[in-house]
């Protein structure tokens, strides 16, 4: 018996589609949603506090099991934690998280070399803070570097910065959109009044000399 040529198609059709909504993405397996972390951990699993006269912790959130890393700077400086450290494939890193609190922060990656101890690129994006989360998603192009990288997350000068879901991928090719700008989420996040900023004092233009008369 013949095999209709509509059944000989469509096993065919449906391997192209899934071949065709496939992603080349390789997922870090950061601990970036920080789930099951135990309240009040410093900084947590997976992550190094550095230097900077500041703290960090795990605060829960509203979910049962949901849990954010909270950065507070010192007035003076910043406050960053880094991740483990991951062998770099791609040519491009797409990092996506939810942040919120009072003051700026900032995210991105350092690139190291094979050793581990000696940073051969870095780059970051700061962001304003507000008291809801934004949902933020950001590609940043390595190109054809190799080595080891790791995910910075950073609170600004006197800031509190409160992180979620952070998840990173090595992209392989990809064709870097232009760069959305963060936008506020609907998730409400625990109120954090942000500082009233004032606006620049504006020096008034000196009134122009009148013009010298012959007399």
């Amino acid at each position: 018996m013949k095999k209709s040529l509509l059944s000989m198609l469509l096993p065919a059709a449906m391997l192209f589609s899934a071949a065709a909504v496939a992603d080349n993405d390789i997922d870090i397996p950061i601990n970036g949603d920080f789930r099951g972390s135990p309240s009040g951990y410093s900084p947590a699993p997976g992550w190094t506090l550095t230097a900077g006269g500041g703290s960090a912790r795990i605060l829960p959130t509203t979910d049962a099991d949901d849990f954010m890393l909270e950065l507070i700077a010192a007035p003076a400086q910043p406050q960053s934690v880094v991740s483990d450290t991951y062998q770099l494939t791609g040519n491009t890193i797409k990092l996506e998280l939810k942040v919120n609190g009072a003051g700026t922060a900032a995210f991105g990656y350092q690139l190291l070399d094979a050793t581990r101890t000696r940073v051969l690129a870095a780059d970051q994006q700061a962001v304003q803070l507000t008291a809801y989360d934004q949902k933020i998603k950001r590609y940043f192009t390595l190109g054809a570097q190799t080595g080891w990288i790791r995910i910075t997350l950073t609170a600004g000068n006197g800031s509190t910065a409160r992180f979620r879901d952070v998840d990173a991928d090595i992209v392989f090719g990809a064709a870097v959109p232009a760069q959305p700008v963060a936008a506020p989420g609907a998730i409400a996040a625990p109120a954090v009044a942000a500082p009233a900023v004032a606006a620049p004092a504006v020096a008034a233009p000196a009134p122009a000399a009148a013009p010298a008369t012959a007399p």
